[in-house]
């Protein structure tokens, strides 16, 4: 079984998206509460590709034949493509990717909060509580760090607990 699911949809509504995988696996979809946060995610200018429009359209022209496979494929597995791989949008046009920051701490707060009302609904035991909200705010923080230094955080998401 495959789900197929485009990042377009992931940016325009994440708990819709999480629940889509959710469901697929057979669990519930996640409650409306939930908020997913953006992480590990470099903003800004990566090359100067953005801005050069005349390399960036010849790189479109080259690409079409898989732009209109990958558009086929899709929308034979969802029945529609979105609107951002109909108009072969990338990143440079998307000026919230091309700068500000990812996840302010205060985001990361009111994450791990809504994890412990989660966890408290799934009635934990108070020392399994307490041992997951060190670990989450020790690894909140252990990414918030490594973003403002603007280090890859893969390596804290390999960690095992």
């Amino acid at each position: 079984r495959l789900l197929l699911l485009e990042q377009a949809s992931l940016r325009a509504d994440p708990n819709q998206f999480y629940s889509e995988i959710a469901e697929s696996l057979g669990l519930p979809p996640f409650p409306d509460y939930i908020k997913f946060g953006r992480y590990n995610a470099f903003l800004g200018h990566r090359t100067e590709l953005c801005h050069n429009t005349t390399l960036l359209s010849w790189l479109k022209a080259k690409f079409e034949p898989e732009y209109l496979e990958l558009s086929r494929i899709v929308r034979e597995a969802t029945g529609a493509v979105s609107p951002e791989l109909e108009r072969r949008e990338t990143r440079c046009n998307r000026p919230e990717d091309l700068s500000g920051t990812v996840s302010s701490r205060s985001e990361a707060d009111l994450e791990r909060k809504i994890i412990e009302q989660t966890l408290r609904e799934c009635s934990l035991h108070e020392s399994e509580l307490r041992d997951l909200r060190e670990r989450v705010s020790s690894l909140t923080y252990d990414l918030t760090e490594a973003n403002e230094r603007g280090q890859s955080c893969d390596n804290y998401l390999a960690k095992p607990p």
